[in-house]
């Protein structure tokens, strides 16, 4: 970014107020032991409104309290508790950049999903999906059964007035033979008895932009109005870079949060970020479980009540969130 002297000192009077770090008697923006940047949105979003959301577990946290207001098509996922012990539509789950373009851009096609049988391992009997974030063995025909489910909740996201797209990491693992990007690793056996097939990869900025911005161009086309993006707080819990994972998760969200940013300038007030990975690190530990991984319910709830003040001002705001996880 480069602006002239003049502009740059238009913007610090313009932002009086939010121009400088908070301290602990900013009451308004320092909160509970957290900090809640100012957010001006280039959009709202009405009562009523169908909205998608794709990403990891605090896309989840968002459609539990945007339920009782707006039609949420992925909340009309449910998986039997024997397939995956967590949230009912937990496998929705997308984690990183490569994966989720992936999912927007057979969403926009409408490309049946269940013919990728390549990336189904496994027997008849016992298959495990790379398509999926998780969830136990399962018949391949029940595989391809739930994979058309799946297909059918993504149908609806070109009818959709808003995509929520919450970016959780830059690690992925990528099949040679398919060209397609897994959303979880095929596991060690299956790694070292094909050694040239699975690759292992850490997405960069430019990389990660490009795919996210040609999928969003994809769906915009196809119907969407408006994209909101934030970053998960969740880290990285296990690295396959090498790295120490407190190092590599830092790489992780710095990316994400340079390639948001980016996403902000290629799509103008069609894109907005909001910044919930910035309110939850802003407190430190004090946020987290005692893993720290998991993010105390009472953070997230303040950060969704804060999200719907901004971006859904006509409804009430939520006050049973769940811990993202």
């Amino acid at each position: 970014m480069k602006i002239s002297g003049d502009k740059a000192l238009k913007n610090a009077f313009r932002t009086k107020g939010v121009n400088r770090y908070p301290d602990h008697e900013d009451v308004k923006r320092a909160r509970n032991g957290r900090i809640f940047p100012s957010v001006k949105p280039g959009f709202t979003i009405d009562p009523g409104s169908k909205i998608f959301t794709v990403g990891s577990c605090f896309a989840r946290n968002i459609e539990a309290a945007l339920q009782p207001h707006f039609e949420i098509p992925t909340m009309n996922f449910s998986c039997p508790k024997e397939e995956f012990p967590g949230r009912p539509n937990g496998l929705l789950n997308e984690f990183n950049p490569a994966c989720m373009a992936q999912r927007l851009t057979w969403a926009s096609e409408n490309f049946d999903t269940s013919t990728l049988e390549e990336t189904m391992l496994g027997t008849d009997d016992v298959c495990k999906d790379l398509h999926l974030s998780g969830g136990r063995p399962v018949t391949k025909a029940r595989a391809r059964a739930r994979r058309r489910e799946i297909d059918k909740v993504y149908a609806e996201l070109t009818t959709c007035d808003t995509l929520v797209l919450t970016l959780g990491l830059i690690e992925c693992w990528y099949d040679l033979e398919t060209n397609l990007y897994l959303n979880q690793n095929p596991g060690p056996q299956v790694i070292r008895a094909n050694p040239t097939r699975y690759q292992f990869e850490v997405l960069e900025v430019n990389e990660s932009f490009e795919l996210l911005a040609k999928s969003i161009s994809s769906v915009m086309t196809a119907g969407v109005k408006n994209v909101l993006v934030t970053v998960s707080p969740v880290p990285l819990q296990t690295t396959f870079s090498g790295r120490d994972a407190v190092v590599a998760n830092s790489y992780s969200k710095s990316v994400l949060r340079t390639v948001a940013d980016m996403l902000v300038g290629e799509f103008g007030d069609q894109l907005d970020y909001y910044p919930s990975y910035e309110i939850v690190t802003s407190g430190g530990l004090s946020s987290y479980y005692e893993d720290n991984v998991h993010v105390l319910p009472e953070v997230v709830t303040g950060i969704v009540d804060d999200l719907t003040t901004i971006y859904f001002p006509d409804i009430k705001n939520s006050n049973n969130a769940a811990a993202v996880g």
